[in-house]
């Protein structure tokens, strides 16, 4: 069975996305999880994209969506990193512009 309120959360934060990069961006474009937060209606994307052509590093969003009012209510961003032998991504939370 699909969750549907996870495929709307990443619909919205392609949508984004695309708004952010343009369509070129997004051919580079990965999900790489959606999941349901512990508010309801909300779910957290985590994606990334290699922002132009030739780009060998991506850029990854951690996006928490309102699947309800349709609606980002925040954006994470960083960049992959190896500490202690391991990869992990390190986010920071950014400001985003909202059409009020």
């Amino acid at each position: 069975m699909t969750d549907m309120g996870a495929a709307n959360a990443a619909k919205i934060t392609r949508k984004f996305l695309q708004d952010n990069y343009g369509n070129i961006g997004m051919l580079l474009y990965r999900i790489h999880s959606v999941k349901r937060n512990s508010e309801d209606n909300v779910y957290e994307v985590l994606c990334s994209i290699l922002p132009s052509v030739g780009d060998s590093e991506r850029i990854y969003y951690l996006l928490k969506v309102d699947i309800s009012k349709k609606i980002i209510k925040d954006v994470f961003m960083g960049k992959q990193k190896t500490k202690d032998g391991k990869k992990i991504i390190e986010l920071e939370k950014i400001e985003i512009k909202t059409s009020s």
